[in-house]
């Protein structure tokens, strides 16, 4: 600022407060922090036989104050107002300067990011990291990045409801040969499209079966979760083709069925509690978002039901209460209908020779509802923990334990042992959720 734009403002300050104005600021009248300010400096020598305007001697909204010459006040407001700011800005330039080197990305980084939207970017990216200085992985490797989650979204854009290809499968198998040989880590990540994604987990999502289990026997941990919570077991479920949800494809089957050969997944719960961080997955753990077997019934996939209930899967609690609590209808048309559905190997009718009060042994479908809500062993998948618990509490309820089981057990609803503030349904008030008695 100039001498000249402080002359002005100080002029404007004293005619203000000299022609009494009721205009304030804040709860300052106008120009009376200037001089106050100005009063407590070392500029002020208090030398009260200095000549001043008579108009000064009154001013309106507060008591009377001495206001300094005006040669000395112009000095005092071009000395340290107009140095303050230029302090002001002297301290933004130099922490934009800090900033823009704080996020400054490794020049690896940079050129891989770069290449990778180029045609043919898999193989420069190929090229990259097998020209790459030591130096250079050890700047990827600290910024905790990693080339393959875009090369496999890359990749994953030309997969179909049949699977992927078999170039497709080769290109990205060299890639993370080339990756691990130069050191890069393979439990790293990238954002993309807003999430934070894994190499492991996006190659599951896809279907790469033959990736994912060079991956993990290269040393990537299956248990690490995305921005979404979920690990690679979850992502193998999901199907990627749009409209296709319902559906487990062949290629992603295959996927999961090659992380519980490789032993990275169990349905034993003390084992994946004791298990390294990151090593072992759980069937149906849900911890971070919901689990493999609530994605599954969401989406009807029937054919994911039954894997994951040969795996070992079951309903969780959490996965009971979030359907139970939008009504019993929502129990029927997501839980029991699939249950119905797998029970019946996805046919309308079940025929079976322990009904005998049925003509031929066949059990029509509303009949079959009726059935799967009482427990059965082959259904024992679709009964949360707490009916189980609240069975083994019981203790037989001092009756025979064949009588007990054949007589009471069937009879007990899924919900018997919840209490009504849990089965209460949820509203939603200020975007935000509460349960409670209805």
């Amino acid at each position: 600022m100039t001498r000249v734009a402080a002359e002005r403002e100080v002029e404007a300050a004293r005619n203000e407060a000299v022609e009494g104005t009721s205009r304030r600021w804040g709860n300052e009248v106008p120009g009376r922090s200037i001089r106050r300010e100005w009063r407590s400096s070392s500029v002020f020598a208090g030398d009260a036989a200095q000549e001043r305007d008579p108009r000064e001697r009154e001013l309106v909204g507060g008591p009377s104050e001495l206001l300094p010459p005006r040669s000395q006040l112009v000095e005092y407001y071009a000395q340290t107002v107009v140095g303050r700011t230029q302090v002001q800005s002297t301290r933004r330039r130099t922490s934009k300067r800090k900033s823009c080197r704080l996020s400054t990305k490794s020049s690896l980084q940079y050129y891989l990011e770069r290449v990778l939207e180029s045609p043919g970017g898999i193989a420069k990216v190929l090229h990259l990291v097998q020209a790459a200085t030591d130096r250079d992985v050890d700047e990827v490797n600290a910024s905790s990045w990693t080339p393959l989650v875009g090369a496999i979204f890359l990749l994953g854009k030309n997969t179909t409801a049949k699977g992927n290809s078999a170039e497709s499968e080769e290109r990205l198998l060299q890639l993370v040969l080339a990756c691990h040989r130069r050191g890069i880590s393979l439990n790293s990540g990238a954002w993309f499209g807003g999430d934070y994604h894994r190499p492991l987990t996006v190659a599951a999502y896809y279907g790469y079966s033959s990736a994912v289990r060079l991956l993990v026997e290269l040393g990537a941990l299956p248990d690490l979760r995305n921005g979404q919570g979920q690990n690679a077991f979850i992502s193998a479920f999901q199907n990627p083709t749009s409209g296709r949800s319902n559906c487990l494809r062949l290629c992603d089957e295959r996927t999961a069925g090659m992380l519980l050969e490789l032993g990275v997944v169990t349905s034993d719960l003390g084992l994946w509690t004791r298990a390294p961080r990151g090593t072992l997955c759980y069937v149906t753990d849900c911890s971070l978002s919901s689990s493999a077997m609530s994605n599954a019934l969401r989406n009807k996939n029937v054919d994911a039901v039954r894997f994951l209930r040969d795996a070992g899967g079951v309903i969780t609690d959490f996965d009971y209460l979030s359907l139970r609590r939008r009504g019993r209808g929502k129990v029927r048309s997501v839980l029991l209908s699939m249950v119905v559905e797998v029970f019946s190997d996805s046919r309308e009718t079940f025929t079976t020779s322990e009904v005998a009060t049925n003509n031929g042994g066949i059990m029509k479908k509303s009949q079959l509802f009726q059935r799967v809500k009482s427990w059965d062993q082959r259904i024992d998948w679709s009964f949360p923990p707490t009916w189980k618990v609240g069975v083994a509490l019981c203790q037989d309820c001092g009756l025979p334990p064949a009588i007990f089981r054949s007589h009471v057990v069937p009879y007990l609803d899924r919900d018997w042992f919840y209490a009504p503030a849990l089965l209460a349904p949820r509203v939603q008030l200020d975007d935000k959720w509460y349960s409670g008695l209805v």
